[in-house]
C-alpha cells in the first residue's frame, strides 16, 4: 500500500500495522507477566495471586475508566442510546466484538486489548506454575495445539472476528513467557547472534504484516490463520534477542526518549482514538492534512502524559492506603466480574 507525502497518521495506523500490534505487545505482557511473578516468587517465597492482581488493578483501571468516563461524556446522546457499555466494565467486551453485537462507542473500540489483557492476567500465575514444573514442555505444547485448534474451528463454524478472542493469542502470551523463563535461567545470546535474530525477528514480522494486509476479519482461509502463531514466534525471538544489553537495538530501546514514550505508552494507545474522533467530528478538521498531523501529535502526548501523571498520583494513594500483602478480594472481584460479563454476553 502506498501514501501520499499528505497521509495521515492516522491512515498509516489503521491499515495493516495494527493488526500486529497488539500480538507483539502481548507477547511483551506475557514476558513481563512471568518476569514479575518470577521476582515476586524470589522476593516473597511464594506467588501470592491477589498480590499479582492488585498490582494490575492499580497499573491498568485508572487510566482506563478516566477513558471511559472521557469518552461517554464527549459522546452525543444518540451514541449513548445505541451503545452498550457493561461490558467495558466487566472487561469482557473483546467477545462482544468478536461476535459483532452492539458494543461500546467507537472512541473506545481499542479496549478490546484490554479485556485480553486483564483475562490474561487472571490466567498468569498458573500458566507461571505450570511453566515452571517439569511437564512444562507438555504443557506449552498443549496450549500451541489448542489455541490453533480453536482458531481453526472458530474460522470454520463462525461468522464470528477471529482477532477479538482471548485464545486467539494463547500461544502468543505463552511464547513470551517461555521467553522470559529462558532469560531468568541464564539464556544468553552473543551478540552476533542477537543481531541476527532481531533482524530475521523484525523480517518475519514485517512479511506477516504485509501478508496479512488489513483484514482480520472472516471470512477466513488457512493463509489468514497462520499469522497468529507466525508472530508469537517472531515476537518471542525478538524478546530473547533484545534481553541483554550488548547490541545496538538494546541501545536505543534502553534510551531516555524511548523509556519516556514506553512510559506513556499504555496512556497514548488508550486515549490516541477520542483525540482523533475529537479532531474530526467536533473541530470538523480534516484528517489527511499536514495541519492534522502537526495538531494530533501534541495533542496526543499533552493528554496521554497528564492521564501518567494523574494515574501516577492515584496509584500512590492507593499504595499508602492499601496494605497490599494478604489481601483477599483482587481475585474474587475479577473473577466476578468475568463471570458477570460472559452471563450478559451469552443473553444476547
Amino acid at each position: 500500500m502506498r501514501f501520499s507525502p499528505c497521509s495521515s497518521i492516522t491512515e498509516i495506523l489503521y491499515t495493516f500495522p495494527r493488526n500486529a500490534g497488539v500480538a507483539i505487545f502481548f507477547s511483551i505482557s506475557g514476558f513481563l507477566a512471568y518476569f514479575v511473578l518470577s521476582r515476586d516468587e524470589q522476593k516473597l517465597g511464594a506467588v501470592d495471586y491477589n498480590y499479582f492482581l492488585l498490582r494490575r488493578i492499580f497499573r491498568i483501571w485508572p487510566t482506563y475508566f478516566v477513558i471511559i468516563g472521557l469518552a461517554l461524556y464527549m459522546a452525543a446522546p444518540t451514541q449513548l442510546a445505541t451503545t452498550d457499555h457493561f461490558p467495558l466494565f466487566t472487561f469482557t467486551a473483546n467477545w462482544h466484538q468478536a461476535a459483532h453485537l452492539p458494543s461500546q462507542l467507537t472512541t473506545l473500540s481499542m479496549l478490546w486489548s484490554i479485556a485480553v489483557e486483564e483475562q490474561f492476567y487472571v490466567l498468569a500465575p498458573f500458566m507461571y506454575r505450570a511453566l515452571r514444573s517439569r511437564h512444562w514442555m507438555a504443557f506449552s505444547i498443549s496450549i500451541l495445539l489448542l489455541s490453533n485448534a480453536g482458531r481453526l474451528l472458530y474460522a470454520a463454524f463462525s461468522a464470528g472476528s477471529l482477532y477479538y478472542l482471548t485464545y486467539s493469542y494463547a500461544d502468543i502470551f505463552l511464547g513470551g513467557a517461555l521467553a522470559a523463563k529462558w532469560y531468568i535461567k541464564g539464556g544468553r545470546l552473543s551478540r552476533a547472534m542477537q543481531y541476527c535474530l532481531s533482524i530475521s525477528s523484525l523480517c518475519v514480522i514485517v512479511m506477516v504484516l504485509r501478508l496479512w494486509g488489513p483484514s482480520v476479519g472472516p471470512p477466513y482461509s488457512l493463509s489468514s490463520l497462520l499469522p497468529y502463531p507466525i508472530l508469537g514466534i517472531a515476537a518471542a525471538g525478538l524478546l530473547m534477542s533484545v534481553a541483554q544489553n550488548q547490541t545496538l537495538f538494546d541501545s536505543i530501546l534502553s534510551s531516555a526518549p524511548m523509556k519516556w514514550v514506553g512510559d506513556l505508552s499504555y496512556s497514548l494507545y488508550l486515549i490516541h482514538i477520542t483525540v482523533i474522533m475529537a479532531l474530526v467530528e467536533r473541530l470538523a478538521m480534516p484528517s489527511a492534512t499536514w495541519r492534522f498531523n502537526l495538531i494530533y501529535f501534541p495533542t496526543c502526548l499533552a493528554v496521554a502524559f497528564l492521564l501518567r501523571w494523574a494515574d501516577t498520583w492515584i496509584q500512590d494513594r492507593l499504595r499508602r492506603n492499601v496494605q497490599l500483602i494478604g489481601i483477599r478480594w483482587p481475585a474474587m472481584l475479577m473473577w466476578s466480574l468475568f463471570v458477570l460479563g460472559l452471563l450478559n454476553f451469552f443473553r444476547q
